[in-house]
């Protein structure tokens, strides 16, 4: 699936981390196919990213995980 870099500040719910996030020391903050909540968004925040990746679809559409996803039919 396509990425996209994304400002910290441009991170919404339900989006899903395309990356491994690791913090100066090498130790894993946030994991790869993580799917954000406001709580990991502000950790993100704080850690002054550049950017951050997360997957999208072929337009360059950030994904969004919804409660729907998630139901089985």
């Amino acid at each position: 699936m396509p990425k996209i870099a994304l400002f910290s500040y441009e991170l919404e719910p339900g989006m899903m981390l395309a990356e491994t996030i690791v913090n100066d020391y090498g130790a894993i903050v946030v994991s790869e196919g993580t799917v954000l909540d406001e709580h990991t968004i502000r950790k993100l925040g704080n850690l002054n990213l550049s950017r951050i990746q997360v997957l999208c679809d072929k337009n360059d559409v950030p994904v969004q995980e919804t409660e729907d996803n998630f139901k089985t039919q």
